[in-house]
């Protein structure tokens, strides 16, 4: 079992930190404007496979409850699986190949664009990933001692950054989708 106050747990918070960030504005970006060249490709990948690998080592770390610390194997692993695994499941499962596969490939011809649509807008899912930052930032915060009045405004800074950079693409989104002009498509 690990301990939730180690350093592997806190360097593994600060990462994944990072990863919200990157995870909650890159996503949306992708989904609105389609632009992902290879090495965007292979660092997307990457970072699925971290939230995949957080998610099993979250079966094995424990827990802080009022009592102290919970390192019960199969108390750990009942909390995760009531708690917070089915919003880590959805955020990080790969819907979008997912759909892609099951879909009819007849229904991708007779109706290209509205698939491509479908498509995209599962991408957006991953959102739900920017969940794990008040964890994060909560754990973070018990453990280094920061004053909340700090952590209410660096949280304030963030999700004004992200609400607008979300409606940016929204609005592109939205545009792109509803056009019926074949040339303001993906080429605009």
């Amino acid at each position: 079992m690990i301990h939730p106050h180690t350093p592997f747990c806190q360097a593994k918070d600060f990462l994944f930190i990072l990863l919200v960030m990157y995870s909650s504005t890159w996503e949306p970006f992708v989904a609105a404007f389609e632009e992902q060249d290879e090495f965007a490709s292979g660092f997307s990948l990457f970072v699925d496979l971290c939230y995949w690998v957080d998610i099993a080592i979250n079966f094995f770390t424990g827990y802080e409850k009022t009592s102290g610390v919970e390192l019960d194997q199969r108390a750990v692993a009942l909390n995760y699986l009531t708690g917070w695994f089915c919003i880590d499941f959805i955020a990080t499962f790969p819907w979008d190949l997912f759909l892609g596969e099951i879909t009819d490939q007849e229904e991708q011809q007779s109706k290209p664009m509205q698939y491509a649509a479908l498509v995209r807008l599962m991408r957006l899912i991953r959102i739900l990933r920017i969940l794990r930052l008040g964890r994060i930032v909560e754990r973070l915060s018990t453990f280094f001692r920061m004053r909340s009045a700090f952590i209410k405004i660096m949280k304030l800074i963030f999700q004004l950054i992200l609400v607008v950079h979300l409606l940016a693409c929204f609005f592109y989104l939205i545009s792109f989708l509803s056009s019926t002009d074949p040339i303001v498509g993906p080429d605009m």
